[in-house]
């Protein structure tokens, strides 16, 4: 299988990598699943990160950004926020 870093995405995803990494991968496997090539960037360190980045940003078509807050994060675990 392709990697983010080979094919030219036509989704893009957007996130903060420490609240939002294992979310961003659940929704590029199942948009990858409906065939749709996705961008989550999964460059290692040292490597031209911004370039990628950028390329992706040029030949997409649709931006998604991944937010989540606590509640969302409580609520997609199960866990009662309260």
């Amino acid at each position: 299988m392709a990697t983010s870093a080979t094919l030219k995405p036509s989704v893009f995803l957007s996130l903060r990598f420490g609240e939002s990494m294992h979310i961003a991968e659940l929704l590029k496997r199942d948009l990858e699943r409906k065939g749709a090539s996705t961008f989550l960037c999964d460059i290692p360190e040292g490597k031209d990160i911004a370039g990628a980045i950028s390329a992706s940003l040029d030949t997409c078509v649709s931006f998604i950004y991944v937010l989540l807050t606590i509640i969302t994060l409580c609520t997609v675990q199960g866990v009662n926020p309260r």
